[in-house]
């Protein structure tokens, strides 16, 4: 686990890079440049791996015809529908480190976190990118290589559908009244630094919870002006959003401030 210092404002993740109506391509290089210009603290972004070994951005393990990045060598990946080539992982480090702008990568599969952390490594400072995932084993595995690098687990992995079902926010109410957040426990497990939770199930009571064991907590992806306002209520860390300029507008009139201090120290 990384040192870190608790941050007197919420840091702002441009989801998947910043991509309004005019620049609809998520995880494309435009999405990522317009999510720095646009003042993000970091660009998150989602990490596969193709038959030849290539780190590539893309957030489905499928290509829209049905094609499975595993299965495809990088010269057989189509471009994206506006003729940008979908990106390497190394393309969006060597930019990162141009700007000295900060990255937030999400492994969306076990077993090639040693080739992401060689990916980075030498060319960001430890206190310009984090590693997330979905699974438990990439995040050990990372706290494993490299115990200073800032990690996050994020929780849970359900389908759209069954985050809005009822049942879910009767878990969540359920979870809050037993106290009891799995989420948090493996996160502490696994050594990481913050957990980056589905914004509904931010509650204060999950909130406080992480903040007990010294982990920090981003809300993800809050879009709508109230849920964001509301996360940040809750005291979150982190706003997770695909609308970055307004979630930092909205961060900024909250917390009166506009200067985001480092994450790691």
């Amino acid at each position: 686990m990384a040192i870190i210092t608790r941050m007197r404002v919420p840091t702002v993740f441009a989801h998947r890079g910043y991509h309004p109506k005019q620049q609809p391509y998520e995880n494309s290089m435009r999405a990522f440049d317009a999510g720095w210009k646009s003042g993000a603290d970091y660009v998150e972004l989602d990490v596969r791996r193709t038959k030849d070994g290539v780190l590539v951005i893309h957030h489905d393990p499928q290509l829209a015809d049905g094609r499975k990045i595993r299965d495809l060598t990088f010269a057989q990946l189509p471009a994206l529908p506006d003729g940008q080539p979908i990106p390497t992982l190394t393309q969006v480090v060597d930019e990162a480190s141009a700007r000295h702008g900060r990255i937030a990568v999400e492994i969306k599969e076990p077993g090639y976190e040693d080739r992401v952390l060689a990916a980075i490594s030498g060319k960001l400072a430890v206190d310009q990118f984090d590693i997330i995932s979905f699974h438990p084993a990439a995040i050990e595995r990372i706290e494993h290589l490299n115990c200073s690098v800032r990690t996050g687990l994020i929780g849970p992995y359900m389908r759209d559908w069954m985050r809005r079902a009822p049942f879910a926010r009767f878990a969540t109410w359920m979870f809050d009244v037993l106290a009891w957040h799995p989420t948090v426990r493996q996160a502490v497990r696994v050594g990481a630094d913050y957990v980056s939770m589905y914004y509904r199930m931010a509650t204060p009571s999950f909130i406080a919870d992480a903040h007990r064991e010294g982990m920090q907590v981003a809300a993800w992806t809050a879009d709508r002006p109230l849920n964001i306002v509301a996360a940040l209520e809750h005291g979150v860390d982190g706003v997770v959003s695909n609308n970055a300029p307004l979630a930092l507008r909205l961060r900024d009139s909250f917390t009166g401030s506009g200067q985001v201090v480092p994450a790691v120290s």
